[in-house]
């Protein structure tokens, strides 16, 4: 008879630190974490909104967290302090322009004390996601508002892009997708189920994002 082993909150913790200690975009030393049941609290302090992230979607990698209550500030390094809102958005216009994949042409930024706001049109939920990140990235950046909207070159039904997820994750990767379902709405693909590996969970997400007529993702996937 196989035994199910139940993880309790205080290793689920420790988990959750040596995920944080691995990432090395992140200084876990000023990242405290406390965990009940499978939901995990960060509190401390990050240098940016991209660290901020990163952290929260590091802890939601560990198995066994449900729920991530991000409570991290940022605060700045002193040698950016200075950075006005004009050198922000310059800078996250440049990164966007050097970005291939991006038409920054159809975007808008706009800055008020560090908070990014994104607005205008992309042509895919990848895009989307990764003009996001590429924002967060810039030093001075406290926070993003991704107000972008996804409008794909081809509309495609739902039937066809979720049949184009599922070929994607079976013939592409390596992924288990045993577990795992696969469900599109108006363009929204939603994943559930569970995954074997930390690394699957990501992957599966981004390979999604990047499937023509996909205009957003839901990951709800639980890692084994």
């Amino acid at each position: 008879m196989t035994r199910t082993v139940i993880r309790g909150p205080e290793q689920i913790r420790i988990d959750v630190i040596f995920r944080l200690m691995e990432d090395s975009r992140i200084d876990e030393s000023s990242i405290h974490v406390d965990a009940l049941g499978g939901n995990i609290i960060l509190t401390g302090r990050v240098p940016s909104d991209s660290a901020r992230v990163q952290a929260e979607n590091d802890a939601y990698a560990v198995s066994g967290v449900r729920y991530v209550d991000n409570r991290l500030t940022i605060t700045l390094p002193s040698s950016i302090r200075d950075q006005t809102d004009a050198d922000i958005a310059s800078a996250v216009i440049g990164g966007l322009h050097l970005s291939p994949n991006i038409d920054s042409a159809q975007i808008n930024v706009s800055v008020n004390e560090g908070l990014v706001r994104l607005e205008g049109y992309v042509e895919s939920s990848w895009a989307k996601a990764k003009a996001g990140e590429l924002a967060s990235e810039v030093p001075g950046v406290s926070g993003v508002h991704n107000l972008l909207t996804v409008k794909p070159a081809e509309i495609l039904t739902d039937e066809t892009i979720e049949r184009d997820i599922i070929n994607a994750l079976q013939k592409g990767t390596s992924i288990d997708t045993s577990a795992m379902t696969v469900r599109v709405e108006n363009g929204v693909a939603s994943l559930r189920g569970t995954i074997f590996d930390v690394r699957d969970y990501d992957t599966a997400e981004e390979l999604v994002r990047h499937t023509a007529g996909v205009l957003d993702v839901i990951n709800e996937l639980v890692i084994a």
